[in-house]
């Protein structure tokens, strides 16, 4: 299989594909885990998920990295 996008970037391939769907494309609905999701939530929910995850890498960063370690923060 290839992949026309970078390991390293792959959010961009999920952001040309939203943008490519029709407003309706959100709202339809999909069953996960027995319960109904629209996609929209599905993609809040996702968002969500990785952030969590990137929280914990950071975490795990500033642990091992002590003094060293570079706020990521504006």
């Amino acid at each position: 299989m290839s992949c026309k996008y970078e390991i390293i970037e792959p959010g961009i391939y999920v952001i040309d594909l939203i943008k490519k769907w029709p407003d309706e494309k959100f709202d339809e609905i999909q069953i996960v885990r027995g319960k109904e999701r629209s996609n929209l939530d599905l993609l809040h929910q996702c968002a969500a998920h990785y952030s969590e995850h990137m929280g914990q890498i950071f975490y795990i960063a500033k642990q091992c990295l002590k003094n060293d370690y570079q706020s990521t923060s504006l």
